[in-house]
This record gives C-alpha cells, sequence and structure tokens, in this order.
C-alpha cells in the first residue's frame, strides 16, 4: 500500500485519488476502470476499491454499465448547461453577499492580484489555480458558509471539463475578475451579482461552443 493511502479509510482514500484524476483529465469520460488493475496498482484489496467506486458513483463521476463495467462518467450538454447555470445563481449570491458585507477586503484583493500578476505567463496551470484561488475568497469574503459549500460542490461537479479552453480563455477570465472586485469593493450588491453571474454564463457559452467544434483541451475558465 502506497503512503498517500496510509492516513484514512482506504475506500474514502482512494476515491479521492481517482477523483483527483478525473478532474486532472488524466481519466478522460468513457475511460473504464477495472477493480483488479486498480487493487493491483494501490496494493490493496478489492473490499475498499469497491467502496471507493461506489463512492464515484454516487457523486456522478462513474456509472455502472449493466455488465457491471465500472466507466468514467459522459456529461451531455444540457448537464453542461444545467451546471453553469446553476454555478451563476449560487456564485452570484455569494458575490452580492460579498458587496452587500462590504467584505471586499484585503484577502479578496490580493486573492485577485495572484491571477492578475500572472497574465503574462505561460503556465496555464497557475493561470486555472489562480483563478480558484480568486472564486474561493469571493466565497469567503460573502460569509455564508451554507451557500460555501453548495459552490464547493458544484465547483468540482462536471469534472470531465475542466480541460476545455485555450489559455486565451483563462486570462479573459482573470480580466473579467476586475470588474467583479470593483463591485464588491463599491459596495453594489446588484453590480456585484451581475458581473459574477454574466463570468460564469460566458465560460458556459465558451465551454459549449469548444464541445462542439472539438477544440482543442486547454483550461476550463471561471
Amino acid at each position: 500500500m502506497t503512503d498517500s493511502l496510509r492516513e484514512r479509510p482506504l475506500g474514502e482514500r482512494l476515491a479521492e485519488l481517482l477523483r483527483k484524476q478525473i478532474l486532472n483529465g488524466d481519466l478522460a469520460p468513457g475511460t473504464e476502470i477495472r477493480q483488479e488493475a486498480l487493487a493491483r496498482q494501490y496494493e490493496v484489496s478489492r473490499i475498499p476499491v469497491r467502496e471507493a467506486l461506489q463512492n464515484l458513483e454516487r457523486d456522478g463521476f462513474v456509472v455502472v454499465k449493466p455488465n457491471r463495467r465500472v466507466v468514467i462518467a459522459e456529461v451531455t450538454s444540457g448537464d453542461l448547461n444545467d451546471h453553469y447555470e446553476a454555478r451563476a445563481l449560487i456564485e452570484g449570491a455569494l458575490a452580492k453577499r460579498a458587496a452587500a458585507q462590504s467584505r471586499g477586503s484585503a484577502d479578496l484583493r490580493e486573492a485577485y492580484l495572484v491571477g492578475e500578476k500572472l497574465l503574462g505567463t505561460a503556465d496555464t496551470g497557475a493561470l486555472v489555480r489562480a483563478n480558484e484561488i480568486f472564486h474561493r475568497a469571493v466565497w469567503e469574503a460573502s460569509g455564508s458558509t451554507r451557500l460555501y459549500a453548495l459552490a464547493n460542490q458544484l465547483w468540482t461537479g462536471i469534472p470531465p471539463y475542466r480541460a476545455f479552453l485555450f489559455p486565451e480563455g483563462i486570462r479573459a477570465s482573470i480580466e473579467e475578475h476586475s470588474r467583479i472586485l470593483e463591485a464588491i469593493n463599491s459596495g453594489d450588491e446588484d453590480l456585484a451579482q451581475e458581473h459574477m453571474s454574466q463570468h460564469i454564463l460566458g465560460a458556459r457559452d465558451d465551454v459549449l461552443r469548444a464541445r462542439q467544434t472539438q477544440a482543442p483541451a486547454e483550461e476550463l475558465h471561471t
């Protein structure tokens, strides 16, 4: 058993490792997952492997076919549309809360500056991480733990499509953060909500276009 699996219950930890591989695009939609291969790879019995796959099935990361084959879940255009509309509602509400509470804090500005400083970099992965840092800073600034939890769940809800846009897409996303930050700092609740919602729905449109044209994958913006 690898050291990374020793700290928590095996099934839970293995599910987390597989989830990260799906999120990173290492396991593409439609890829079959074989219990025997996983058990050998992580030097565990099939019991924790089965538990891990059950967890992933519950969360929608994998599906079990009639012949008991387990594959990485496919995501339809309708799924993507629903996902982004839900994110626009939740994160728009979080931005509005942040503006209402005058929570445009130094932490939020610092989170924005992380991305701004990276706009000239060719490291798309760093841009994606900076993008997530800003979004999470907005959630934190809202003061709503319940909405934060919902946003967090949605953020990873469509894992196979975290790699759909060109580097220009993630850069445009970070540039859009300035409008969100300005609205929050000024206490304009409606404008903060509008900018965040438009930001996310714009990402939806980009992802759906990329899906239709089979564009080369990079990283999902927002």
